[in-house]
């Protein structure tokens, strides 16, 4: 869901997915929240990898988080290397919308599924609260 980082299309999006689903039927979904923004934002990070065949592959990128509209943003440049000269670049945007803690809830609600569950990811058990970085729904039509 994040990846539709405008609130009308998110919901837009949601109320097809409620159409589409047969009475009883189940969504599930995944959305990160602000809690899982990466500290600090706005350093520049730099990796490389040295494959088999002693080329290279070099990442560096930027995070940034605009808290005013929840938007988690990275920028990355890829260089692919060989006996030390770059031979191909690519750059990547990569934009997320960061949800609170209740804010899907309402729109779940909004679009008119009933029984709305929250896990954290990968642990069922796990108790889902503000700090939650990932969090799982389970919705019912």
């Amino acid at each position: 869901m994040g990846l539709i980082t405008d609130h009308q299309d998110a919901k837009k999006a949601l109320a097809a997915l409620y159409r589409h689903l047969t009475p009883g039927g189940t969504l599930v979904l995944e959305i990160e929240t602000v809690a899982s923004i990466p500290h600090p934002c706005g350093v520049r990070r730099r990796a490389m990898h040295t494959r088999s065949d002693g080329s290279k592959i070099v990442l560096s990128f930027i995070t940034t988080y605009q808290p005013e509209i929840q938007l988690f943003t990275s920028r990355a440049h890829y260089e692919s290397i060989v006996d030390g000269i770059v031979q191909e670049t690519q750059d990547e945007l990569f934009e997320q919308y960061l949800y609170c803690f209740d804010e899907l809830d309402i729109l779940l609600q909004e679009v008119g599924f009933t029984n709305i569950k929250k896990f954290a990811a990968f642990d069922r058990t796990k108790i889902v609260y503000q700090a939650t970085p990932i969090i799982v729904y389970e919705c019912v039509k």
